[in-house]
């Protein structure tokens, strides 16, 4: 007795549908298995950003209870008010003079009754010891501050700015003593460079480049943070003396452009301002310090970005 094509098919599938079936199911399955780096590199970045933020308050913390109002002095010009920037690490970057030497223009024209002077990495050796997270060592933090002059008297301001940046070990699965000891080589230690920030007269007004000129600019990487430390921009231009307008500002560095040159992550853009009447595009032959990637063994860098997030705080000085 024969058996109909009606009934073949409702007895089961032919061969081309069930192959058909498992084709679709396999690309099912690729495209799911897709997405599981991504969500779980999404979980991760989650999870560090909330670490980070517990770590940037115990910096903060123990910054303000250990470093005095000595420890802390204001480095630029007293004119401009806005005091530069200055790692907790020396060296300090071009511009910046260094506490080691005399005499300080600022001295010259305007005494002091507090001590300057400070012998090299004295602020590093009080918080090197702290940096690396004792309960999570797969997070450190580097610290920089920036401490103003109350008008043109002189005085110190009664409050410094403070920038902590968080970040998590990628060359091995936790930091180590060695990454905060060490000199040249240490993980844990920001890269002073001189930049060029968006246009600076050429294409298009806050074009949102920057440009890498001199320096430790191999540390740079996707991700990366960028302290402005030294605005050298003129207060007018019939007052010769720098501004400090971006001085303690922070950059994340986003797409590479090749050689140098990066974007700006959209996160932080760099925003036009007027001060004197003259708008403000961009600054020139600045001075800052990266916080990127981590320095390889036989010289130069390597890895990826070691950064999670920064963030900034104003503090109260004590006096002792």
């Amino acid at each position: 007795m024969s058996v109909s094509s009606g009934a073949r098919r409702a007895a089961g599938f032919s061969f081309v549908e069930v192959l058909f079936a498992i084709m679709i199911l396999a690309i099912g399955l690729i495209m799911i298995a897709a997405m599981f780096p991504v969500a779980i590199r999404q979980a991760q970045d989650t999870s560090d950003e909330t670490a980070s933020a517990a770590v940037a308050r115990n910096a903060f913390a123990l910054i303000q209870e250990n470093l005095t109002d000595e420890d802390l002095p204001p480095v630029g010009w007293i004119q401009a008010g806005i005091g530069q920037v200055r790692s907790t690490r020396d060296p300090q970057v071009a511009g910046v003079p260094p506490l080691q030497t005399e005499p300080r223009y600022e001295k010259q024209i305007q005494g002091s009754p507090r001590h300057e002077m400070q012998p090299p990495d004295w602020l590093w050796k009080k918080v090197c010891g702290d940096m690396i997270v004792a309960d999570d060592p797969r997070f450190a933090w580097i610290a920089f501050y920036r401490r103003d002059y109350v008008s043109n008297t002189g005085d110190w301001a009664p409050h410094a700015q403070v920038v902590v940046i968080v970040l998590r070990a990628r060359q091995g699965s936790v930091f180590r003593q060695a990454d905060v000891r060490g000199s040249g080589t240490a993980a844990l230690q920001p890269r002073p460079v001189t930049f060029n920030l968006t246009s600076d007269g050429e294409g298009p007004a806050s074009d949102q480049v920057i440009e890498f000129t001199d320096g430790e600019r191999d540390a740079a990487a996707t991700g990366a943070f960028l302290v402005v430390a030294h605005d050298p921009s003129l207060i007018a231009p019939y007052l010769p003396r720098p501004g400090g307008y971006q001085n303690g500002w922070v950059y994340r560095l986003g797409n590479h452009l090749g050689g140098h040159k990066w974007e700006l992550a959209v996160e932080s853009p760099f925003q036009e301002r007027s001060f004197g009447g003259t708008v403000r595009p961009g600054i020139t032959a600045a001075g800052g310090f990266i916080v990127g990637r981590a320095p390889a063994a036989g010289g130069g860098y390597e890895g990826v970005c070691q950064d999670v997030a920064a963030y900034s705080l104003w503090i109260p000085v004590r006096l002792r």
